[in-house]
């Protein structure tokens, strides 16, 4: 399993940052009561929506990582939490792109927006 690239930034931007854990759960409505509801699954998976302020050189270094190294986005790779610490020291965390390629755009000379989406399932 690769790691995310130490050449590519390590911090997500806060503006365009989202997280989202899937529903793990089945609502059933019945004729009378409450609604019935049970788990559906353990590993729920969570979705992140990242912005990423790239230079011209990063952004070639991720369309490699992403292209070659996960396989147009299908392999698995380690990088960390964009949210979660532990006594300050970041957590690993197993992930994948999920949804369209990164998608890049032009903020000034020699700076790109990229956005993507991530998921991790455990």
């Amino acid at each position: 399993m690769s790691a995310w690239p130490a050449t590519l930034p390590q911090y997500v931007n806060q503006s365009g940052y989202s997280e989202t854990r899937a529903k793990a759960k089945l609502e059933t409505e019945m004729d009378t009561g409450p609604v019935v509801m049970r788990n559906l699954f353990n590993a729920v998976p969570t979705t992140f929506n990242i912005v990423m302020t790239m230079t011209n050189d990063q952004v070639s270094d991720l369309e490699t990582f992403y292209g070659s190294t996960t396989y147009n986005g299908t392999a698995i790779f380690t990088w960390e939490h964009p949210r979660k610490t532990t006594e300050a020291v970041p957590v690993a965390a197993n992930m994948r792109f999920i949804g369209a390629p990164p998608k890049i755009s032009y903020k000034a000379f020699d700076a790109f927006n990229v956005s993507f989406s991530v998921e991790i399932t455990a």
